[in-house]
């Protein structure tokens, strides 16, 4: 599944953060990491930016978001989908 196809079935009032692998200089992978103040909404107009949208979900976690509400993670693969 894709970060777009994802967001067709969410609420506009839900919080989304993308996470991407980062790897070492040989390669492997090493973590995920997001900017931490990052989190999309799209009622309060945080859109999630096009070069995202189309990159495949490979996990799906629930974090806090500052302001005691509750996020969904994202974490994606390098590059979109079709590659």
């Amino acid at each position: 599944m894709t970060v777009r196809e994802f967001m067709e079935m969410c609420a506009s009032d839900v919080f989304i953060a993308i996470r991407h692998p980062r790897y070492d200089e040989d390669g492997n992978f090493m973590e995920y990491y997001a900017d931490p103040s990052t989190w999309y909404n799209d009622e309060l107009g945080l859109k999630i930016p096009d070069k995202d949208l189309n990159k495949k979900i490979v996990g799906i976690r629930l974090e806090a978001v500052p302001g005691c509400r509750t996020g969904i993670v994202l974490d994606t693969v390098k590059g979109n989908s079709n590659d």
